[in-house]
């Protein structure tokens, strides 16, 4: 398996539901900066890319679906959406993953 470093950011947001009103209130953000990796497991067509160390321990995509968009240009890509009260949402710089990818594709022609 090829694996990589890769620099990510975590926004946190808590909230308190209010039942009556049905909407969240005193909604709370943090951000920190922390290094996960990604790593490719090469399954041939079906490789697969996994970041790992990310909120929910580790996410994981079709290498095929980044393929299919390396030429859109973009910041970021995020691995994880997150949710209120629970699992932070979670970016990463968008070039080194697709180079990643790129690289990987290309040694195993």
């Amino acid at each position: 398996m090829n694996e990589q470093p890769i620099p990510s950011e975590w926004t946190f947001e808590t909230a308190t539901w209010n039942r009556k009103k049905n909407k969240y209130e005193d909604r709370q953000y943090r951000t920190e900066s922390r290094t996960i990796k990604m790593e490719i497991e090469d399954r041939g067509e079906e490789s697969i890319i996994r970041f790992i160390g990310g909120p929910t321990g580790f996410e994981s995509y079709y290498i095929s679906d980044f393929l299919l968009n390396k030429d859109v240009e973009r910041d970021t890509l995020c691995i994880c959406g997150g949710t209120v009260n629970s699992w932070p949402k979670c970016i990463v710089p968008w070039q080194p993953v697709i180079s990643f990818i790129l690289k990987f594709v290309e040694e195993n022609k």
